[in-house]
């Protein structure tokens, strides 16, 4: 408490003691001021003015709470709210002054009342506004904002704040806990996410269950391709026989039987090396389809990761051979 730093005049002493009194005990709501109170209240008034107009409203305010604890007028009111302003506690003096002028209409204070009017609509402009996000599927949370607790239904409604530093901090069941410094200015609206991260751990992946190629699909595949690569060979020695037979046919009068059948040998690995590669990629290709099926689905809120739908398929030339497809 502010030591009394009020001058009284003389005979004013027991006065004194008396305001004293009666600021320090709790005062009913509404009731009624005495005189000598009132005379107090006047003259603590007039120098918590002096003091505004000098610039020491820091000293003001203390002997203006005062003021208005003794006696609640619209006068001093609007000088408490005028050194709020002034000292940064822009939220505190516009309820001040949405008070003041409730006050002053009550007492038919037509001076007060004009002087609020520009003083509180230049305030609405300067003050800071704060809104809180929170997740939907949150209905119960401890919210607080420097301390206060914040209801979570009026989180999402703009609040009056000073400008600086501010603290928030959400707590909810099963959540992990919210804690973000802000720093507002003036004029300025923000708009804050409450990250309240379910702890809820997602459910792990069964070993085999990887979601990739599987195995199988892997060596059926390879399979496949040897097959195709021998049946290539196959072929391929298949017609130099042909020809080397065709030529050496020309010279004689009849063809070798041998060379007859060397060919048509060849000609019957390659087709039946084509087929096991068909076979095999046929295979890995089932292997794949069946794994993707027995899938497990991930859970509700799991981050999913797009798939790829692999496709392989046997590509037949009359000279060549070979696999297509995507991954």
């Amino acid at each position: 408490m502010r030591p009394w730093s009020v001058r009284f005049p003389g005979g004013l002493a027991a006065l004194a003691i008396l305001a004293g009194v009666s600021v320090a005990a709790p005062r009913p709501a509404r009731a009624e001021t005495s005189a000598p109170e009132k005379k107090l209240a006047k003259e603590m008034l007039t120098e918590a003015i002096a003091d505004e107009k000098a610039g020491k409203c820091a000293e003001a305010l203390d002997v203006l709470r005062q003021v208005v604890q003794i006696q609640e007028t619209g006068e001093a009111l609007l000088h408490l709210g005028e050194c709020l302003t002034k000292t940064s506690k822009l939220a505190e003096a516009l309820k001040t002054w949405e008070h003041a002028e409730d006050v002053a209409r009550v007492e038919k204070d037509r001076a007060t009342q004009q002087a609020l009017l520009p003083r509180l609509a230049a305030l609405r402009g300067r003050i800071p506004a704060l809104v809180l996000q929170v997740p939907a599927d949150v209905t119960a949370a401890a919210i607080k904002v420097d301390g206060q607790v914040v209801p979570v239904a009026r989180a999402s409604t703009p609040m009056s704040l000073d400008p600086g530093e501010h603290t928030i901090e959400a707590q909810a069941e099963g959540r992990a806990p919210f804690t973000r410094k802000i720093t507002l200015a003036e004029n300025e609206s923000k708009v804050v996410a409450v990250e309240l991260t379910s702890l809820t751990a997602p459910p792990a992946v069964a070993p085999g269950k990887s979601g990739g190629v599987p195995l199988g699909t892997w060596i059926a595949g390879g399979v496949g391709v040897a097959f195709a690569v021998g049946g290539v060979v196959a072929f391929g020695s298949a017609g130099s026989a042909a020809s080397e037979g065709a030529a050496d046919c020309a010279k004689r009068a009849s063809c070798d039987p041998a060379a007859v059948k060397t060919v048509q040998r060849l000609d019957a690995a390659a087709l039946g090396l084509w087929i096991g590669a068909g076979v095999s990629v046929g295979l890995g290709v089932t292997l794949f389809v069946l794994e993707a099926r027995h899938a497990p689905k991930p859970a509700a809120g799991a981050l999913v990761r797009p798939s790829l739908r692999a496709s392989t398929r046997l590509v037949l030339a009359p000279s060549s051979i070979g696999l297509a497809g995507t991954f």
